[in-house]
Order: C-alpha cells, then sequence, then structure tokens
C-alpha cells in the first residue's frame, strides 16, 4: 500500500516511467525488472532499458516480455567508455527506419506516446 502511495505521489505531477543503467552499482539490477516493471505497471509507467542490455542475447527476450512499453534509451551508450559517434547512430537509424513513417513514428510520435507531448506537426511538403 505505500509503495502505491509513492508510486501515486510521483504520477500526479507527470513521471510516467522507470530507468536504470543496469550497472553493478544501480539499484535497478536486470533480476528485479520483471518486479519493478509490475509495480510501475498499474500507473501507466514505461521501462526504460539500456542499450547495451538491450543488444544482449542473453537478456533480450526480457524486456520484450514485459506487458507494458518499453523504451531501448539511447542516452545509455553514454555509459559505455567507448560510445559510437551520434553520426554513426543516425546511420544505424536510417538503416532500420528507411522510410519517413518510420523515423517520424520513432522520433515524433512515440516521445509523444510516452511521455505525453503534443503530437508533432505534420512537416512541410
Amino acid at each position: 500500500m505505500q509503495a502505491a502511495l509513492g508510486l501515486q505521489h510521483l504520477t500526479d505531477p507527470g513521471v510516467c516511467g522507470v530507468r536504470s543503467p543496469m550497472l553493478p552499482v544501480a539499484s535497478l539490477q536486470w533480476p528485479h525488472l520483471d518486479v519493478v516493471a509490475a509495480r510501475v505497471r498499474d500507473f501507466g509507467w514505461h521501462v526504460q532499458v539500456p542499450r547495451k542490455g538491450w543488444e544482449s542475447l542473453q537478456r533480450a527476450p526480457q524486456p520484450r516480455r514485459l506487458p507494458q512499453d518499453t523504451v531501448v534509451d539511447p542516452l545509455a551508450k553514454y555509459l559505455d567508455p567507448t560510445p559510437p559517434p551520434d553520426a554513426v547512430m543516425l546511420d544505424q537509424l536510417l538503416a532500420w527506419a528507411d522510410d519517413e513513417a518510420a523515423r517520424r513514428r520513432i522520433l515524433a510520435d512515440n516521445p509523444a506516446a510516452l511521455y505525453g507531448f503534443p503530437p508533432a506537426l505534420p512537416l512541410p511538403p
């Protein structure tokens, strides 16, 4: 009950997700992800997992089976001692999302839905 009150207290002003770098010193570790996700699900929160962790074949099924939206955290690249340059990441995005509609969903529509932003304006012709 106390935990639910605390989560509601965070939800009211706009907290909408939980994120952890999944480092050995972090408070949220991979074994706890399912429990934490279950606790925040009823509050409409999403879960963010680090990019490096998502790429791990050992961990890939875990975030995919969560019942709520899961965000692959692009900022987790800064936890890597040798992060790829932004241009490399942009090239990878363009390879994965090779049409304008897919890029718009990734870069505008999904963030708007997750964080309550107003919808992106249409691009001029």
